[in-house]
């Protein structure tokens, strides 16, 4: 019996190593690929692209208030932190993700949702119609956007 264990100890070894390394090999592709190269963060207010940050080059945390497009004006951006007498969303993006740190929103949903840092996970902000979303490439493949 011992002969017949001894035969098949060092295949199962070897698979096991195998298995191991290409294990790791996948782990480091995965987490190679979270890096912010290559992404896109879109400020989008009232269905209107008001700018575009590339993520590859923020070394340094970006904060900016955005301001909804109200009864006769259109929506605007005003760098830094700043509380206007409309309604407004502070917005910091940094390296690490994007991310609403104060809103004039009743429910704060926007602010409640945390740092996004990957495409397909947005942040919406519904009173003041906000949407933020990272995506992969430079040009977005979606065609609509609902609110």
């Amino acid at each position: 019996m011992s002969d017949y264990m001894g035969k098949f100890k060092k295949p199962h070894i070897l698979m096991s190593a195998i298995l191991i390394i290409i294990a790791v090999f996948c782990l480091v592709l995965i987490l190679r690929e979270g890096r912010s190269r290559g992404r896109t963060v879109r400020i989008i207010s009232g269905g209107t692209l008001l700018r575009t940050y590339d993520m590859s080059v923020i070394t340094d945390d970006i904060y900016i208030t955005v301001v909804p497009a109200s009864g006769s004006g259109d929506a605007y951006i005003l760098e830094g932190i700043q509380h206007p007498d409309s309604s407004y969303n502070v917005i910091r993006i940094s390296p690490e993700g994007v991310c609403v740190t104060d809103s004039d929103c009743p429910a704060g949903l926007c602010i409640h949702r945390g740092s996004i840092s990957s495409p397909g996970i947005p942040i919406a902000c519904l009173p003041n119609r906000l949407m933020i979303t990272i995506d992969d490439t430079e040009e977005s493949s979606t065609d609509a956007w609902t609110y």
